[in-house]
């Protein structure tokens, strides 16, 4: 029973996780893609640059506001640098409980984007 529920969890968690190869192919097909950084402070402090044309979630709690105008079919990338996904996981669990049911995990995050050549672009840094 333990080995059915450990596959069980294991299986979720890959139906999560979206590569950044798969991810640059749908930008590439002009696939209506959000990508959502959602690296911690320090994290997002310490980097010069993001994923060209992402928008920043630094505080969960916004995430109604950010998505506010963001219809449910759309395909929501979230990436961190987290090990195992784990903030970008608990994002895109959240809104597909929402009802975002093509939301994402950027699979081994922002340096599995900067691997894959994925394009990025100086942030602006809040005062």
């Amino acid at each position: 029973m333990l080995l059915l529920v450990l596959l069980l969890v294991l299986q979720m968690q890959e139906d999560i996780l979206i590569t950044a190869e798969e991810t640059l192919t749908l930008l590439a097909r002009k696939q209506q893609v959000l990508i959502i950084d959602a690296r911690s402070e320090s994290h997002y402090r310490a980097s010069p640059n993001k994923i060209a044309g992402d928008v920043r979630l630094d505080d969960f709690a916004n995430v109604d506001e950010l998505l506010k105008d963001v219809p449910k079919d759309r395909i929501i990338v979230a990436y961190c640098t987290c090990p195992d996904e784990a903030t970008s996981s608990s994002l895109a669990y959240m809104l597909r409980n929402k009802g975002y049911n093509k939301a994402y995990a950027l699979k081994d995050g922002y340096y599995g984007w900067l691997r894959a050549d994925g394009p990025i672009e100086p942030k602006n840094i809040r005062p």
